[in-house]
């Protein structure tokens, strides 16, 4: 992987992770995300649309644009490896960190669980203004 998506994979930008309703219709939302082990990983709870959509369509689409310059984003089509649960929160803490400097802050949120994707494809772009 070439070193300005490797930067952008790593920094601490949004995501926008699409997924797919029941009704074939798109669901976006915006997460933090972590880049580790060449795997795309998302914390959440199995109560979420996300979650509930990745057990019927394993299938997602992330989009990650710069903080700085919106012009430099990952297009990224993916495919949802594991679900793993994450009760003593230490992926939602390293994920919270990257973002807030400070663990995850909804420590009362019970039955936490980590998306891990493998990549299938990558676009990735940027365009100077």
């Amino acid at each position: 992987m070439e070193a300005p998506i490797r930067a952008l994979l790593q920094g601490n930008h949004f995501g926008q992770l699409g997924t797919v309703n029941p009704d074939n219709s798109p669901h976006i939302d915006t997460v933090w995300y972590a880049w580790e082990d060449d795997k795309l990983r998302v914390c959440t709870t199995r109560a979420t649309l996300k979650a509930k959509n990745l057990l019927i369509n394993p299938k997602a689409y992330m989009v990650i644009t710069h903080r700085d310059n919106p012009y430099e984003q990952a297009q990224i089509a993916l495919t949802l490896d594991a679900i793993d649960d994450d009760n003593d929160l230490s992926v939602c803490d390293r994920i919270a960190d990257r973002y807030t400097g400070r663990p995850f802050p909804q420590r009362h949120l019970k039955g936490r669980i980590v998306l891990s994707f493998r990549i299938d494809k990558l676009k990735y772009h940027i365009a100077r203004v």
